[in-house]
Parts: C-alpha cells; sequence; structure tokens
C-alpha cells in the first residue's frame, strides 16, 4: 500500500504541474506555493518545532536553483529546489516512517555503505522522473528528480544522496 501511495505521489506531484501551468500561466513558484509551500527556511523551523528529527540536508545538488521552497506535513519534511527555466526540480523528502521500495528499484550502495534505491516514472509522468531511496542516521530521505535522461538522474541523485552526511 505504501508502495503504490508513494509511486502516486511522485507521480501525481510533478503532473499536475506541468498542466495547470501551461493552462493557467502559473509561475512554477505559484503553484508550488498553492500546493503550501513557504520559503524553505520557514519551512524548516516548522519542521524543528513539529518533529523531533535531527536531520542532515544534502550538501550537493543536481543544478543550481534560484528558488528553495519548503512544505511541512505529516508525512514529514518537502523541500523543492527550482532552476532557473522553471523546468528543472529537484524534491528532497524526508519522512516520518519508512515506505516500501517498489519491486523494479535498483539498489547500489554509496561508499559508506548505506543502501539506496532507485526508481524511475517514466511511462507515467511528464517531465519523467526519477526517485532514490535511502535510510540514513535512522532518517528516511527520498530525493526526487526531473528531466536529463535516466542514467544522467541516477548519476546526479547518487552524488547527493553521497553528500548527506
Amino acid at each position: 500500500m505504501r508502495l503504490i501511495a508513494l509511486v502516486l505521489i511522485i507521480t501525481f506531484t510533478f503532473q499536475p504541474i506541468s498542466y495547470a501551468q501551461e493552462e493557467l500561466k502559473f509561475s512554477i513558484e505559484q503553484l508550488y506555493e498553492r500546493l503550501g509551500y513557504t520559503d524553505l527556511l520557514t519551512a524548516l523551523e516548522e519542521f524543528d518545532e513539529t518533529f523531533d528529527h535531527d536531520i542532515n540536508l544534502p550538501v550537493r545538488i543536481p543544478f543550481p536553483a534560484e528558488t528553495y521552497l519548503g512544505r511541512v506535513s505529516e508525512q514529514g519534511l518537502s523541500i523543492a529546489l527550482i532552476g532557473e527555466d522553471d523546468e528543472r526540480v529537484f524534491r528532497i523528502h524526508i519522512l516520518n516512517d519508512p515506505v516500501e521500495v517498489p519491486s523494479r528499484s535498483e539498489q547500489r550502495s554509496l561508499k559508506d555503505g548505506t543502501t539506496v534505491y532507485l526508481f524511475d516514472v517514466e511511462e507515467s509522468a511528464d517531465p519523467h522522473v526519477s526517485w532514490l531511496y535511502m535510510v540514513k542516521n535512522d532518517v528516511t530521505y527520498s530525493f526526487v528528480l526531473n528531466g536529463y535522461r535516466p542514467e544522467i538522474r541516477h548519476y546526479k541523485l547518487m552524488g547527493v544522496a553521497e553528500s548527506v552526511e
């Protein structure tokens, strides 16, 4: 059940945004704000007040970001980093509970031995996305990246995962 929920969240997170942006002519920042996102510092403060998790954000991100947004929900913290062309979006999810990893995931290891799982959502998502899931220092992380070819997305996601200490 958690697997299906995670795939649906990832799929529909990106899909409605691209269609709505074309039809309504909203900026991607306005669309994320309508989804409950605020500036990242406000979201991080709210997360600290709401949850008792020590988290380490990645030091490395896949592209230069122009906009940093965040949202706190009962599932945890979501961060959206948006590139200057609004077509590149990188999302970080720090989740309260572990998720079931899709059976089609590719399993890899980080240099420190942490197991990560890579999963592509190609058929149903526009733009195409790749997802990386890992548990590190007792924190559940999920990274989602759109655009790029799958092998480039995987390379960039692995670099992000390696940068979480």
